[in-house]
């Protein structure tokens, strides 16, 4: 007889941590369970690519939904993520399940790094430089 069940805890031997003891949840295929999913982040971002930095902020997301139709990771598309923007989990959509978390929650976000703010800040200073000699030119 085969029965499904979900890993509920594990527990490692501190040194060569292998497992020690495992507890397993019985489930059934017709009555919906409550896991943690891991995040994957696929694609490029622009903002990336302009100088910010990624930082992912839940590694995990708790969905709700019957074993059979439980992913192995979901997917998060940062494609179109520019410097200051985040992927909400409202903004994420996985087929077939209820995702616990707070719609307002951000997983993942581009952040502008201290060199990339340096940089615009010394573009910045160089343009007002650049302007007020033109000033002074044609006000002599």
């Amino acid at each position: 007889m085969v029965k499904l069940a979900k890993v509920q805890e594990l527990q490692f031997e501190p040194v060569s941590e292998d497992i020690m003891h495992a507890d397993f949840m019985e489930v059934t295929a017709d009555s919906p369970i409550s896991i943690a999913v891991p995040v994957k982040i696929v694609g490029n971002s622009p903002g990336v690519r302009a100088g910010g930095k990624l930082q992912l902020k839940i590694k995990k997301l708790i969905v709700k939904g019957l074993i059979a139709d439980l992913p192995e990771y979901i997917e998060v598309n940062i494609d179109k993520l520019q410097i200051g923007k985040s992927v909400k989990v409202g903004e994420i959509n996985v087929e077939n399940l209820t995702l616990l978390d707070s719609p307002n929650n951000s997983i993942v976000s581009v952040i502008v790094t201290r060199a990339a703010r340096s940089a615009a800040g010394a573009g910045a200073n160089a343009d007002d430089e650049e302007e007020t000699a033109a000033e002074e030119t044609a006000a002599e």
